[in-house]
């Protein structure tokens, strides 16, 4: 009964942030309230025992490298590089997918992978009106960069939640991870997109043609002229990306410098303005505190 209880909280909860995500934050903070309210009236457990459970290192990681993806938004960084792919592309079906998926690859083992593709897809969706492409490249191409996301996520000990667990846990140190994950998840995406290009074949018979290939690089290149890389954005955060995974790869968990440590110093190396990085770092912080004291399986 109890579980059924503190369960349908959580759903509440999730469900009514989802409809109204401008209240987020104060929806899942009355929602962790009243599970809280209600695993001590029912005698589950207190507010301080709650707290006690919640895996604090794995906070520090992920909050540090969602402020890092932040900046990294700010700086323009991922629509720029969307705009060289096409670029390099020459606006070809093949090309486009193939270095749009190795691209997202490779960023989603790095940063948070939602927020990169959901900056990567209105230029890809732009491309694709502008070619005239078929439904069906359209489906496949989506389907690819998302396998390439997911597996860019799970190369890598930063990339997606579970593989932070087993490292801010310490089940699992950063060199041990890649070694047992990057060439696994390499492999699997050599396979899928060899057996889309070889098999599926999505950019096959579209009809392009060199004036077209033109028209739309030209077109492109009128759309997003103004956008540019903001450098004194990015540089501070890819130096601090940097530095946290060098630390991560060369210090051991045994001398006491914990991969939660290093994300924490990391978080404090950059503050743009008066309590900027620091508030942004407490709310984020706030939110997920209140998300994993809301959970059922506390």
């Amino acid at each position: 009964m109890t579980q059924a209880i503190l369960a349908g909280i959580l759903i509440t909860a999730l469900l009514v942030q989802a409809v109204l995500p401008t209240r987020r934050l104060v929806v899942v903070s009355m929602g962790a309230g009243l599970a809280a309210l209600a695993s001590s009236l029912l005698g589950t457990g207190t507010a301080p025992e709650l707290l006690a459970q919640v895996p604090w290192d794995v906070i520090v990681i992920l909050v540090t490298l969602g402020l890092l993806s932040q900046l990294f938004v700010e700086s323009r960084l991922f629509g720029v590089l969307a705009l060289h792919a096409t670029r390099l592309s020459h606006a070809g079906p093949r090309r486009i997918l193939l270095l749009f998926a190795v691209g997202m690859y490779v960023v989603s083992g790095l940063v948070n992978n939602l927020t990169a593709l959901l900056l990567v897809l209105p230029v890809l969706l732009i491309l694709f009106k502008l070619m005239g492409v078929r439904q069906r490249y359209v489906t496949w191409t989506l389907a690819l960069v998302l396998v390439s996301c997911n597996l860019g996520g799970a190369a890598t000990p930063i990339g997606d939640f579970p593989a932070i667990l087993l490292l801010g846990t310490g089940v699992m140190s950063f060199p041990d991870y890649l070694v047992r994950a990057l060439p696994v998840t390499l492999v699997a995406l050599a396979g899928v997109l060899g057996a889309a290009f070889l098999l599926v074949r999505p950019g096959s018979r579209l009809g392009q043609t060199p004036i077209s290939a033109t028209l739309t690089l030209s077109t492109m290149g009128a759309l997003y002229r103004n956008v540019r890389v903001e450098r004194r954005r990015l540089l501070p955060p890819l130096l601090l990306l940097g530095c946290m995974l060098a630390a991560w790869v060369a210090i051991p968990r045994e001398t006491g410098v914990t991969p939660d440590l290093v994300a924490w110093l990391g978080a404090g190396g950059r503050s743009r303005s008066p309590g900027g990085w620091a508030s942004g770092l407490c709310a984020r912080a706030s939110t997920w505190r209140q998300r994993c004291s809301c959970c059922p399986c506390s």
